[in-house]
């Protein structure tokens, strides 16, 4: 930026430095307005009381969790299904079919033996193929949830499947970079829309550190925004100052 382009940037910066002053509240009820940073979303390791998500890792590969129990259940999919009904393995039969209907979620899948099972993946197998798809957990982080992966967990290494299963706990939290900082909310998200191949997959966002028990930011905040470019003066708004040191 060349000295020609101040008066040109200031109007544009002061536009957007009342902007924040008078409305940057909406975006996350707090105080305007503040020093902004490139703010993130990212998942940590943590205790599965304070989890809000899980990650699996499948023989070493980060993986899905469906994809973990298809390779148990390809591993025998007859046990793995009869062990299901009597509620070894940890897992649910989702079978969303309409009441009245062969399965439905007000008429549990029951089995008086495995052989029934064999008998239904022999003589049936579109609808054996249909309940071994309806394995799933209930989706609900917690202490429940956690329990129940563990089942499976041990199930699998209790049936000698041969995979790697590890489940990590992890909570998301917000993290902050704080390498470089910007004077508004605008100027901030059109450097995070410009270098978009920098911040793809994080949900980077404008988030306004805020100094504001600095009585003198308060201050400079004021008169920059007081100035008035057009009449080479300072417009002194009484109310301005009392107005920002007390949000």
């Amino acid at each position: 930026m060349t000295i020609a382009n101040l008066p040109n940037w200031f109007h544009t910066f002061q536009k957007e430095l009342n902007d924040d002053i008078t409305n940057g509240a909406k975006y996350d009820y707090t105080r305007k307005p503040g020093i902004y940073v490139i703010a993130y979303k990212t998942q940590e390791s943590t205790t599965h009381e304070n989890a809000d998500d899980y990650i699996f890792i499948l023989d070493g590969e980060k993986c899905t969790l469906n994809e973990i129990i298809k390779r148990i259940a390809e591993f025998d999919p007859v046990h793995t299904l009869y062990d299901t009904t009597l509620e070894k393995t940890g897992l649910m039969i989702d079978a969303h079919a309409s009441c009245c209907g062969e399965y439905c979620d007000c008429d549990p899948v029951e089995f008086e033996s495995i052989d029934d099972v064999k008998d239904l993946a022999t003589n049936h197998p579109g609808e054996f193929d249909d309940l071994i798809s309806c394995l799933c957990l209930e989706d609900d982080p917690c202490a429940t949830y956690f329990e129940q992966l563990e089942k499976l967990k041990n199930y699998a290494q209790e049936q000698g499947i041969n995979v790697g299963i590890d489940i990590v706990p992890v909570r998301t939290v917000q993290r902050y970079r704080e390498d470089q900082f910007f004077l508004t909310r605008k100027s901030c998200e059109r450097h995070i829309k410009k270098h978009a191949h920098k911040y793809y997959g994080r949900n980077h966002h404008a988030y306004a550190e805020y100094p504001y028990r600095n009585d003198e930011y308060m201050r400079l905040v004021a008169l920059l925004a007081s100035i008035d470019l057009e009449k080479s003066t300072i417009v002194i708004d009484k109310t301005r100052y009392d107005y920002l040191k007390d949000r």
